[in-house]
């Protein structure tokens, strides 16, 4: 169930003053048969008001067609319908899927909201930057001509192995019922559009089946943190020669595509007379790059309680690389 407003006005007719709130439930049934939707209740000034309940046919597939049913997401050639693509179906886990939703219309659209959002259930979800307000391009589908328009980008990592469906997306349209060429006047909000007769449709994607692959057990690295994709590192230091218990500051940069922000602090290794303390965590994260970048800073200090002479071991970053299906490990 999904809820939002959608009109509140004020209206004076007569002299008399009178108001009025509308409210719209979007609700996506779970069985077939015949369901009933209850009464709605009001109290106001003491008294109640009550509506009568509504029935409801639900229909596994396509329902039969009756005259004012709109139908044309089920035709051959809708006018109106959405989509969601994803660029793989058997990804590792933590290695990036990228599902993008297009609107494909015929007709002109006045506006459009999301109703629902898929839950996205057993991933971590990065929003991807989409064009605003939606571009409109030329594409034929079974040789009929649509306007497509890019409405939702978001990239997913998955958490865990097995098979994964991704809930489908409900999106609604207010469609200019007379105007059907969409090339030359796609998201209108003029004034025209705005008071005009607009009929409210409600679309929505069909549900994605994913099969999320474990990462392989062989070879994995003794401190493979679970990191995925394909990184770079850099470590340094601000000072070769210190006073003993001064501080020294140890920053190691982890670099390159997969979800920076899960990566896990590479491992570090200091002699046992240096005090090391907790690293300080940056990150920045490119979501306007396909696949999804960034960088992550660990910095760390460390004070030398004894004088002398002292090496860090080389810093190890293990990762699983998708492309190689192997484990990289670098120092």
């Amino acid at each position: 169930v999904s809820y939002r407003d959608i009109l509140d006005a004020v209206a004076i007719v007569n002299g008399r003053q009178s108001s009025s709130l509308s409210l719209q439930y979007m609700l996506s049934p779970k069985r077939t048969g015949t369901l009933t939707i209850g009464p709605a209740t009001l109290t106001y000034n003491k008294q109640t008001y009550t509506t009568q309940p509504m029935t409801v046919e639900v229909f596994q597939g396509t329902p039969p067609q009756t005259p004012g049913t709109d139908t044309q997401q089920e035709t051959e050639t809708p006018d109106v319908f959405v989509r969601a693509e994803v660029d793989k179906t058997t990804p590792y886990i933590g290695e990036q899927i990228t599902v993008s939703y297009y609107l494909y219309t015929r007709v002109n659209i006045s506006q459009y909201n999301f109703a629902q959002q898929p839950g996205f259930t057993g991933f971590w979800v990065e929003d991807l930057t989409v064009p605003q307000p939606p571009t409109l391009e030329y594409q034929t589908l079974n040789g009929v001509r649509y306007g497509v328009a890019l409405m939702k980008k978001v990239a997913l990592f998955p958490t865990a192995s097995g098979d994964v469906t991704i809930e489908p997306l409900v999106m609604t349209f207010g469609v200019r019922v007379q105007s059907r060429d969409p090339f030359g006047n796609f998201f209108n909000d003029s004034f025209d559009d705005f008071f005009g007769r607009t009929e409210e449709l409600i679309r929505k994607t069909q549900p994605i089946d994913l099969k999320i692959l474990p990462l392989p057990e062989e070879d994995r690295p003794e401190h493979f943190n679970g990191d995925v994709g394909r990184f770079t590192m850099s470590v340094d230091v601000d000072a070769t020669q210190v006073t003993q218990d001064d501080a020294i500051t140890l920053p190691v940069k982890v670099q390159g595509i997969g979800n920076i922000k899960t990566v896990k602090e590479p491992l570090v290794r200091v002699p046992e007379s240096f005090k090391r303390y907790d690293p300080e965590i940056k990150e920045q994260l490119y979501t306007m790059q396909e696949p999804v970048q960034g960088e992550k800073v660990f910095t760390s200090v460390i004070i030398p309680s004894e004088a002398g002479d002292f090496q860090i071991e080389p810093v190890q970053f293990s990762y699983f690389d998708p492309q190689r299906k192997a484990y990289q490990t670098i120092r």
